[in-house]
Order: C-alpha cells, then sequence, then structure tokens
C-alpha cells in the first residue's frame, strides 16, 4: 500500500506517468508491483511506449481479470483480522478498495491505443493482440496435454484479439447525455451465440450479487439503500426463488449459495427495516421455509457445536 500511495501522490503532484511507471518498475519482479502499475497505467490512461507490454501481455490480461473479479466479490475479506487499535489501517484499505480505479481493467486502455493518433502504437497493440490465439500461455506445462482446457483458453485468445482492430469499434449515443456517445466493440465474434449465452449468464451472476451487496449494505447501515428499490429487490428474490426451486437458477457459487443469500437476506430486510409492506407475507414465509429446512451435511462443515 505504501507503494502504491507513494506512485499516487506522484502523479497528483503532476509528475508524467511514464516516468512513475519506469521508476516503479526499475529492478522488480514482484507480481504486486506489476499490479501497481495496471493501477497507475489506468488511473493516469497512459498511452506510451511504457504502458505497451503491460496492454499487450495475455497473461496480464488473465490476471488482472481474476483481480476485478475478486476485487468486487472479497471486498470484505480484506477487513479480516483488523484489531480496534488499527482501526486507520481497516480505514486505509477500505478506502483504497473503494476506489473508482479498482473497477477499471487494463483491457479498457486499449481503445485508446487501437484509436489514438501514435500509429506505431496503434499497429504494435494491434499486433501484439493478434498473436494471442498462436501464444496461448499457460501456468503449468501439463495444461499443454489438456484439449479442453486449451480450447477454451484459445476461443478466449480469439475473443481477446478482437479488440485490437480498429474496424470493430462504434459510437452509439449515451442515454440522456446530450452531444456525448460512447465507445462501444462490436464484433462478429462477440454475437456468437456461446458468447450471447455468457453474456446472460453474466447478468444473472450481477444481478444476484447485487441483491447480496443491498442486504449487506442495508443491515450494515440499519436502514433501506437506495441501491435498490424494496420492490425491485423483492422481484427479484422473488424471480431468483423460483428459479432456484426450478433448477435453472445459474449462481456465482456451488449449491446457489449466494442465491440463497440473497433471498432470505431480502425477507430478512423487509421484516427487519421496511415496516408494514405488501411483500411481508412473501418474506415471512420465505424466512419460516429456511428456518425449518433440513441443511445437507457437508464434509467441511460442522453445525453442531455448543458454545459454552
Amino acid at each position: 500500500m505504501a507503494l502504491e500511495d507513494w506512485a499516487f501522490r506522484q502523479l497528483k503532484a503532476g509528475r508524467p506517468a511514464g516516468e512513475v511507471l519506469e521508476e516503479l518498475l526499475q529492478g522488480h519482479t514482484s507480481i504486486a508491483v506489476l499490479g501497481i502499475a495496471v493501477t497507475v497505467a489506468l488511473l493516469a490512461r497512459e498511452v506510451s511506449r511504457v504502458t505497451l507490454p503491460l496492454v499487450s501481455s495475455q497473461r496480464l490480461w488473465r490476471i488482472d481479470v481474476e483481480r476485478s473479479v475478486q476485487d468486487s466479490q472479497l471486498r470484505e475479506a480484506a477487513l479480516i483480522g483488523f484489531e480496534p487499535h488499527e482501526a486507520a489501517h481497516r480505514q486505509a484499505v477500505i478506502e483504497s478498495g473503494n476506489l473508482p480505479v479498482r473497477r477499471a481493467e487494463i483491457r479498457s486502455l486499449v481503445p485508446l491505443f487501437v484509436l489514438g493518433a501514435d500509429e506505431e502504437l496503434r499497429s504494435a497493440c494491434r499486433a501484439a493482440l493478434e498473436q494471442f490465439p498462436s501464444q496461448l500461455e499457460l501456468d503449468y506445462e501439463d495444461l499443454a496435454q489438456d484439449e479442453v482446457y486449451l480450447t477454451e483458453l484459445r476461443r478466449k485468445a480469439e475473443l481477446w484479439a478482437e479488440f485490437g482492430r480498429q474496424e470493430n469499434y462504434a459510437t452509439a449515443p449515451v442515454p440522456n447525455q446530450d452531444g456525448m456517445v460512447a465507445i462501444e466493440l462490436r464484433s462478429p465474434s462477440h454475437e456468437a451465440p456461446d458468447m450471447v449465452e455468457a453474456r446472460e449468464h453474466f447478468e444473472e451472476i450481477a444481478q444476484e450479487a447485487q441483491l447480496w451487496h443491498w442486504v449487506q449494505k442495508c443491515f450494515e447501515a440499519g436502514a433501506l439503500i437506495p441501491d435498490l428499490s424494496l420492490d425491485d429487490a423483492a422481484e427479484r428474490a422473488k424471480s431468483m426463488a423460483l428459479a432456484v426451486a426450478a433448477g435453472t437458477n445459474r449462481s456465482l457459487m456451488p449449491n446457489n449459495e449466494i442465491a440463497h443469500g440473497g433471498i432470505s437476506g431480502t425477507a430478512a430486510v423487509i421484516i427487519c427495516l421496511a415496516g408494514t409492506h405488501e411483500h411481508e407475507e412473501w418474506a415471512v414465509s420465505t424466512l419460516w421455509s429456511y428456518r425449518d429446512e433440513v441443511e445437507a451435511p457437508q464434509d467441511e462443515v460442522f453445525s453442531k457445536s455448543v458454545i459454552s
């Protein structure tokens, strides 16, 4: 955190991002420092010969996607273990995790290269990304014998290569923002059936995660949080409950754990924080059903301990 804070302060003081990155990376081999460099590049939106190796690394793309997912899912886990006298350190971790740049990925720099004015950087970025499918990077040698894994990895690399092609980008007006346009990636590969199915799956997971976080925030604040209206949360929870019962819900976690948390948590929010509400009957019956449900035995979980 200290090294990252130093880099942020250097940028804030007006030092060129390229210089900060060169000093940051010089002599280091740690992936943690590489992660800080990616954050600095994203924060500064740096398009240069210094950030080109970051943008054109397939391995770094994969690691950064995993980092982005973990940042959103495991943010609370980073706060485990702090003692009362470490409140300042805990708050620093919270503030660092809430920085808007944490929601960006190294891939978001690619359009700045591909659509930029520097022809040399534009061509170099495209050429590097075009090599992704033929230069798969494996963590272990034995993965080279796993055809299923290689097929999946190659398919992902082919999709990522599309980011480097200028002809795949288009503009679209931003709703309710006069004169503002968004740049979108539109390629035939991203409209293939498997990609459409993947986007639908992602949307289900995103809605599930949003409901779970809404429940958490409501109980932390002791009040309803405006991220979702109570009606929207209740309807989403009911829809998820029907999908779970029908076996059609595609949850992020095994055994629909997050889905169950979102459903029961929403019911608890309605009972505890909403007062009299039209969804109260559903909430009561839902909580009773969870109370009476017999938990399936799990080898790694023991729920019958008695604390005296």
